[in-house]
């Protein structure tokens, strides 16, 4: 009987540049050095244990784990954990749209997982988490399993597809029996009831009071007018021009940008000081660094 193969990694490479990752700076100013040895816990348990996500339905076992690795004498509260991993999310160093299914990932983790599992002759993935496309897969190698297997469960193109107009029947009496068979199923379903439209769930503003409780009781430090004011003259549409679902994920997003504004108004107020000179070059370079490696999700 053969051996069942590894599925995590034992070693992943740690950029020099992680703490100072401009998506880390809201986290940090939140808790602390917290944030970033929880990041870190994470990344080890993904990469150790299935190897490119954490699955998050069991969420009292990982938050443990991570309490784990951080006993101590200031041992912070189990919420506090579970509060610092869904901010770690907000910030986009997790994918927010399978966290939503309780799942912890990113493109870059699972790049990561790529680029260590090349050597590799088996592989299991879950194809509904994978967030890598063909392009960035080939690019790092291909000669993976995982691009293997990527090629074999994707849909075929038109080309490959057996209805193919080339492959297709052209005589007159198969076209005939095509419509018939169409009209028939046509009739059949004639007396089906409709099927009733799914309700869309509207987004409704929020008043300052609930956006105030909101930031009192997460510990936002933002000035709920102020980002009242900003989405209602937008009309709820966010910098990137998406129509914005959910305002309490955009409280973070609202609170980097103040950070960022004080920041830099700060440091430029500073002018003559070398070490001010310094922060400010590295503050403009993060917001005009849109292709800086460490703006890249893990």
């Amino acid at each position: 009987m053969a051996g069942q193969y590894k599925q995590g990694i034992d070693f992943w490479p740690r950029s020099v540049q992680l703490i100072r990752d401009p998506k880390l700076r809201v986290p940090k100013m939140k808790y602390g050095y917290l944030a970033v040895i929880v990041y870190e816990l994470l990344l080890d348990m993904m990469f150790a244990d299935k190897g490119y996500y954490i699955d998050y339905s069991r969420k009292p076992d990982v938050i443990w784990t991570v309490l784990e690795g951080l006993m101590g004498k200031h041992q912070p509260a189990y919420e506090t954990i579970a509060e610092c991993i869904e901010d770690l999310t907000a910030c986009e160093l997790f994918s927010g749209d399978l966290f939503k299914r309780e799942i912890i990932t990113s493109r870059r983790a699972q790049e990561t997982y790529y680029r260590a599992t090349v050597e590799r002759k088996m592989a299991n993935i879950d194809w509904s988490i994978w967030m890598l496309t063909e392009a960035e897969m080939t690019a790092v190698s291909d000669r993976s399993v995982i691009l293997v297997q990527f090629r074999d469960v994707r849909p075929n193109d038109s080309v490959n597809r057996p209805n193919d107009s080339v492959n297709r029947p052209n005589d007159s009496q198969s076209k005939v029996k095509q419509s018939k068979v169409k009209q028939s199923k046509k009739e059949i379903g004639a007396d089906k009831p409709p099927t009733p439209a799914k309700s869309v769930k509207m987004f409704v503003p929020p008043t300052l009071e609930e956006v105030t409780e909101y930031c009192s009781r997460r510990g936002n430090s933002i000035n709920p007018q102020r980002f009242l004011d900003y989405f209602e003259a937008s009309g709820w549409v966010d910098s990137k021009g998406n129509k914005v679902k959910n305002w309490k994920q955009k409280i973070i997003t609202w609170e980097s940008r103040e950070l960022n504004v004080a920041f830099t108004a700060q440091t430029q107020a500073s002018t003559g000081n070398p070490f001010f000179d310094m922060l400010r070059k590295e503050v403009n370079a993060d917001d005009e660094g849109a292709n800086h490696d460490v703006v890249r999700d893990y």
